[in-house]
């Protein structure tokens, strides 16, 4: 079952970031392009995605991505940290593969956004394919 938060403008472009972050680290998601990614994001948080969405994403550059930054963005205004994790999950199992990679990254930014990562091991766990 899908969680639903509602993020605003600024959040949604933020966890968008996030996911084209996660993109440069972990080559199995090149898949995702930005149309891609605006359905999810849609489906996600069950909001209408704002037009500045696309034209953030477009300028989107792994090289200047600073994960603490968006992270902080992300968190300006009060949000679940848990349930931004949970969502990063959500589109992690996209691929159908959980690697070290995926684990570290999202293990970084629950740390950032202050998430109860002992929590959600057990998600974690439940997601990695043998």
């Amino acid at each position: 079952m899908a969680i639903s938060i509602t993020l605003n403008t600024n959040q949604l472009i933020a966890f968008a970031e996030i996911i084209l972050g996660l993109i440069d680290v972990d080559p199995d998601f090149e898949f995702l392009g930005t149309d891609e990614i605006t359905d999810i994001l849609r489906i996600l948080s069950d909001e209408k995605v704002p037009t500045e969405l696309s034209a953030a994403m477009d300028e989107f550059h792994p090289d200047r991505f600073d994960m603490e930054e968006t992270c902080e963005r992300l968190i300006a205004e009060e949000i679940v940290s848990n349930d931004v994790i949970n969502l990063l999950l959500q589109v992690i199992q996209v691929d159908e593969y959980f690697d070290a990679k995926e684990h570290e990254y999202i293990s970084e930014i629950a740390d950032l956004i202050g998430a109860e990562l002992e929590e959600l091991e057990i998600e974690l766990v439940e997601s990695i394919v043998i």
